[in-house]
């Protein structure tokens, strides 16, 4: 084997490290399935999983936002060792993760590589991680969700309990730090929302302003509001969730409702409501 051929190899297997992060990173499980060959195996023993193949891989893949908040991976390159068509490495990995339950996740670990040329450039044979320092401390931070930003990129990659167990936590959080345009970014353009004493309304902006104004009501009064999922359900492009909506403000006493949301998947993919109904309880 050449020099050049060599550092070919070599600048190809990083590639595919480099890949393999992104992919995970962005949450494209078809592409990072597609980086093994046919009987290549991911192991993780920590969680514990052993995934054989594309299929498994990819299928895993599709489950982890039902208990992954989020995750950060950065990877750092390490060593490979060339023979032939094949060769294995290792590549050194950080991490930090915080799952739909709120427990939170920092790793530094290795991963212990195989690798393969094939009619399709180098391929994972096995990669298994290996966690060398784990740390369950309370993440401080938080993926940020900044008022004017793009609230285009806001909705849902699926609406399954967890999503939207994950979503009322994340509109709580948006209405506590005063930011309507990220929570009206869950809404589809033209959605309807008809809430208790007002006029049905629709689309972005008027339901922009309903929640600034609801944002401003609160803090005035120094209420908290909280969200209950109680039931959903989905079929084809459309579903629904049931949840009560609490209020309380101090010296006031306690206020609930029903709040009804049919969810529709938009045009990107991701699901967004298209109404929203709440009524007071008695």
């Amino acid at each position: 084997m050449s020099d050049l051929q060599t550092i070919a190899d070599r600048v190809e297997i990083e590639a595919l490290r480099g890949e393999f992060t992104d992919a995970v990173m962005m949450r494209d499980y078809d592409r990072a399935a597609s980086l093994f060959t046919p009987d290549g195996a991911l192991r993780m023993p920590n969680i514990p999983a052993e995934l054989t193949g594309p299929d498994e891989i990819r299928a895993w893949g599709t489950r982890v936002p039902e208990f992954v908040d989020f995750l950060v991976q950065n990877t750092h390159p390490g060593t490979i060792q060339l023979d032939g068509d094949c060769a294995s490495g290792r590549a050194y990995m950080q991490e930090l993760i915080r799952t739909r339950d709120g427990r939170s996740e920092v790793n530094y670990a290795i991963y212990h590589d195989h690798y393969q040329r094939t009619g399709d450039g180098w391929k994972f044979t096995e990669r298994v991680y290996e966690v060398r320092y784990h740390d369950t401390t309370p993440l401080a931070g938080s993926p940020p969700n900044t008022a004017g930003a793009d609230v285009g990129g806001m909705g849902l990659a699926a609406i399954g309990r967890a999503e939207l167990e994950g979503f009322t936590r994340t509109f709580t959080e948006l209405f506590d730090a005063a930011d309507p345009d990220s929570m009206t970014g869950y809404y589809t353009e033209q959605a309807q929302l008809m809430a208790e004493g007002i006029t049905p309304i629709r689309g972005h902006r008027a339901i922009g302003q309903f929640w600034r104004a609801a944002i401003s009501q609160a803090q005035a009064a120094g209420a908290r509001r909280t969200i209950a999922l109680q039931e959903s359900h989905s079929s084809g492009d459309l579903g629904y969730a049931l949840s009560t909506v609490t209020v309380e403000v101090p010296g006031a006493g306690r206020k609930a409702a029903w709040d009804t949301t049919v969810w529709r998947r938009d045009t990107d993919g991701r699901w967004r409501i298209a109404v929203d109904i709440s009524t007071l309880l008695p």
